[in-house]
This record gives C-alpha cells, structure tokens and sequence, in this order.
C-alpha cells in the first residue's frame, strides 16, 4: 500500500526518501506488528473486512521449506 510506505519505512529503520523496498518478513515481529498497525488495521478502519496475501517466499525467507 503505497500510502503506508513512508511510515512503514520508518518503522522498519529506513529513510523514506532513500524509497528503498520494505522486505517483507511475516517471521520478523517487528515487521509482523508494523505491518498489522500500520498497513491492515487502517484497512479495516475504512470497512475492508478481508484481504488475501498473494506472498511468494523470496529467495531468502525464514521459514522452513
């Protein structure tokens, strides 16, 4: 969600101007909680009730295979 980017950027550690890509990491709570309060929940706020999460695993994900 492009309008999140900045404060999720920031949340992250990351200078927002530099526009460096955010990883997505789900295994990463720091990220995991970001994610929710700053991208999902204010979904939710607007009346979205579902989302679905087409995540491919890159090349270096966490999770065990």
């Amino acid at each position: 969600m492009e309008q999140a980017y900045a404060a999720m950027a920031t949340a992250m550690g990351i200078d927002p101007a530099t526009k460096k890509y955010v990883p997505f990491d789900i295994t990463d709570k720091k990220f995991a909680i970001n994610y929710m309060n700053l991208v999902l929940h204010p979904l939710e706020k607007q009346g979205i009730d579902f989302w679905w999460l087409d995540w491919q695993q890159e090349p270096t994900t966490k999770m065990p295979v």
